[in-house]
């Protein structure tokens, strides 16, 4: 029997990947820091305090790749300089890139977090700094 009432729970960024496992092999540490950093200069665009519910969207899309940021960004990446960052998910591949944005758009939009107008100029900054072609038009 088919459960009609049972719980359907949409999958965001990085799961949405069929080839998960293959995916995640595509990407190096430098690859996977660059992302996290990326990801927190969103979060924390507008120097509120950090969302728990966007942290734990960046923990869960991570640890779906094999990089657990509880146990080593905050102690050893969370320096990494912003044009670094830049630098390294600009020379992403396409496949890359895209997973990428999926997942970053995810956690503006798809997370029942309203995204705040600097969190949004942040997100832009990052899809112009690192040449993202397939986010250059996503949110303006």
């Amino acid at each position: 029997m088919i459960n009609l009432l049972g719980s359907k729970k949409k999958i965001l960024g990085f799961h949405e990947n069929p080839n998960i496992k293959t995916f995640s092999e595509t990407l190096n540490t430098d690859q996977l820091e660059a992302m996290v950093h990326a990801f927190f200069l969103i979060v924390m665009a507008d120097e509120a305090a950090l969302n728990l519910k966007m942290y734990n969207y960046i923990h869960e899309q991570f640890k779906g790749v094999g990089f657990d940021i509880k146990k080593a960004y905050v102690h050893k990446y969370a320096s990494r300089a912003d044009a670094e960052a830049y630098d390294l998910l600009a020379d992403l591949n396409f496949e890359q890139k895209k997973w990428f944005e999926t997942a970053l758009r995810a956690m503006l939009y798809d997370i029942r977090v309203t995204p705040t107008s600097k969190q949004i100029e942040q997100y832009n900054i990052i899809c112009e700094k690192t040449l993202n072609m397939y986010t250059r038009e996503a949110i303006h």
